[in-house]
């Protein structure tokens, strides 16, 4: 039996932060205690610094993969460093200075790590007398507390300095984290805190910059040197040069490497910019909008991949090989335009990805030292691992390879196949061998077909390198249905009228690929019918009714509902387990639980933007089935952008957050 409630709007305007939810239930009671015993530090405060930094994961070296660049390593959320190596703060050393706590167990404890940082941060306060709540007069306080080199006379390290802070207000001002660790509802400005023309310039879309300036192109400075990238000529990449490159020497650039910086995007431009590094990237792409940064020419040799520099153009990714939720689209989207216009420029092929995260026999491929790339091999955009003489293993298992490459090649021919049913093979027919450096790509799609049955007669491919995609739907974005390299896809069928056949294969050895048929069930257009007969038409006492449904096929499953009319309006008889409403008045089985709630025009409106977790509630009893249909229409409209609505049901409780 199920009794409950069903919550019909759940309306709310929010957006989420990814990747937090195995974070929340670790850390948000430390974070509690620290806000009891150092009162005066702003709620929320401590999590932003640390999100910006490390996402809010606790970093140990036995939990964090060693950086590529060479970067100094941060210990715990909030990335302190023990040894900067002349070029990063100590931070780590400030703090245990401060609190008065080891710095082994602040390294190795997340409790005494927020508890350590937090008292240190109520020092500073003190200290400097800051008793606000606007994260503008905390500015002198994450100066002192942030890993990063600061020099206000530099601009460069200016700019990477205020990355920080932003990724901080995004953090603070979002809705989601304010209700999650329970702090208050910031609206930070960037405007307030770095001014209205230096914010116009780090929001404007172009950028002219020199040695000591930037503005926009009306005229509008900003203190730091942020330059539109020499090499890249889009909107949303800047230049700030590294000094750690030497030349190629002649040799031509052909492959692209793909790093995780085990650190922040901020943190990852300071460390470049520092000469004892002797580390260096093309390119370093940011996680939460995929905003890019040039340090090093093309034409000329950074510094990422030690043996392998020479022939590579390398791109660093914000975030940690550990944690999934640094990937973001945004990041990939970016990366894979630059990669498009990297390949376009040299003339590396495209196809040459590495993207084969396991083999048929269960052997993993992306996570360990695989020496798949490098410039005798086919495979020419790769990871770290996977060049020659490397000890990395970024950018690890959570970089999905298949979806950037499809990101990079987004633009394929297509064959559509619209008969009921035919043959299908592979490019070299019924008795040739495919070719090398395919990509194909076929949908049948018949009209009017309800589902595709595809059955394979034959089947070889060149194992381990070359491989077949099935996707149940019109594109290769639709759902996967599997992979196929060794074993043979035998029979499959999809849930719609179309299917997609995907084919890649790799610079050599080819094999005679596949023969294959189709046949499309035709759709059904012939609507079922239902007749009901009862006796007389109005009816004031209990009465019986019968429903007969027909169809051509079977019919599976009959869904009814019953409305009676009680002298005012009409309605449905929730404790038998039917609910309806046409919205002609606000009828007295809501209960407002939050908001404002009016009936107009036969709509439910809830109109005050304002309110977090506004919802309207019902009761509806249902006990008859394993099944139940729901039908409601609903639509959300506000000036803003962060806008969410939700339907409950099987709730038992309505006045819980969502």
């Amino acid at each position: 039996m199920i009794k409950g409630l069903i919550v019909l709007i759940y309306l709310v305007f929010i957006f989420t932060s990814h990747g937090q939810e195995d974070i929340q239930a670790n850390y948000i009671n430390y974070y509690n205690k620290a806000y009891i015993i150092y009162p005066k530090i702003p709620k929320g405060f401590l999590e932003a610094f640390a999100w910006a930094n490390t996402h809010n994961h606790h970093k140990t070296l036995e939990n964090t993969a060693p950086s590529c660049t060479g970067m100094p390593f941060g210990w715990t959320m909030f990335y302190l460093v023990e040894d900067g190596e002349n070029w990063f703060n100590e931070n780590l050393k400030l703090v245990a200075r401060i609190s008065k706590i080891n710095k082994e167990n602040i390294k190795w404890s997340p409790e005494i790590a927020i508890l350590a940082f937090a008292k240190t941060y109520q020092y500073l306060m003190d200290s400097l007398q800051i008793n606000s709540t606007d994260i503008k007069d905390h500015i002198p306080i994450l100066r002192s507390l942030t890993h990063l080199k600061i020099d206000e006379s530099n601009p460069t390290l200016e700019f990477t300095f205020y990355c920080f802070v932003y990724e901080m207000i995004n953090f603070l001002n979002n809705s989601f984290n304010q209700r999650v660790y329970n702090f208050p509802q910031y609206n930070f400005s960037l405007e307030n805190i770095v001014g209205k023309n230096n914010a116009k310039v780090i929001t404007a879309k172009k950028v002219i910059a020199g040695n000591n300036f930037v503005m926009t192109e009306d005229g509008i400075e900003f203190k730091t040197t942020k330059a539109p990238c020499p090499d890249y000529n889009v909107p949303h990449c800047n230049w700030i040069a590294s000094p750690n490159y030497s030349s190629r020497n002649g040799t031509p650039i052909s492959a692209i490497v793909m790093h995780t910086v085990q650190g922040s995007y901020s943190g990852c431009i300071s460390w470049f910019q520092n000469p004892n590094s002797q580390a260096s990237t093309h390119y370093v792409v940011r996680s939460s909008d995929g905003q890019l940064t040039q340090m090093v020419l093309e034409a000329n040799k950074a510094w990422h991949i030690g043996s392998e520099n020479a022939y590579t153009i390398g791109y660093e990714h914000e975030g940690y090989v550990e944690q999934p939720s640094w990937y973001t689209m945004a990041m990939y989207q970016s990366s894979a335009d630059l990669t498009k216009d990297i390949c376009n420029a040299y003339g590396i092929n495209p196809h040459r990805m590495f993207y084969r995260d396991t083999l048929d026999n269960g052997t993993a491929l992306d996570y360990g030292l695989h020496v798949l790339a490098g410039s005798s091999y086919c495979t020419k955009i790769a990871g770290h691992q996977h060049f020659p003489n490397q000890t990395h293993t970024d950018p690890g298992p959570y970089w999905t390879w298949n979806t950037y490459y499809k990101l990079v090649n987004n633009n394929p021919s297509v064959t559509t196949l619209n008969s009921l049913s035919g043959n299908f093979y592979d490019s070299g027919g019924p008795s040739g061998n495919y070719s090398n450096d395919e990509r194909k790509i076929w949908v049948i799609q018949p009209q009017d077909a309800s589902t595709i049955t595809l059955t394979f007669t034959s089947f070889s491919l060149e194992a381990n390198y070359d491989f077949l995609y099935i996707y149940d739907g019109p594109s290769v974005w639709s759902p996967l249905i599997g992979r196929y390299n060794t074993q043979s896809p035998g029979t499959i069928t999809s849930t719609s009228g179309a299917l997609t056949i995907e084919f890649r294969s790799d610079c050599a050895t080819t094999a005679a690929g596949w023969a294959a048929t189709w046949t499309a069930t035709p759709l059904d257009n012939t609507p079922p019918t239902t007749a009901i007969s009862t006796q007389g038409e109005w009816k004031t006492q209990d009465f019986v009714a019968t429903f007969t449904d027909s169809d051509n096929n079977q019919v599976e499953k009959a869904f009814y509902q019953v409305l009676d009319y009680d002298g005012q309006y009409w309605g449905a008889n929730s404790k038998r387990g039917f609910f309806g409403d046409n919205f002609d008045t606000l009828h007295p089985h809501w209960q407002i639980y939050n908001g404002s709630w009016t009936v107009s025009n036969g709509q439910l409106i809830q109109n005050d933007t304002t309110l977090a977790n506004t919802n309207i509630y019902a009761y509806l009893n249902q006990t008859l089935s394993n099944r139940y249909l729901y039908h409601f229409v609903a639509k959300v409209t506000s000036g803003g952008t962060n806008r969410r609505f939700g339907f409950h049901f099987f709730s038992d409780n309505a006045n819980l957050p969502n």
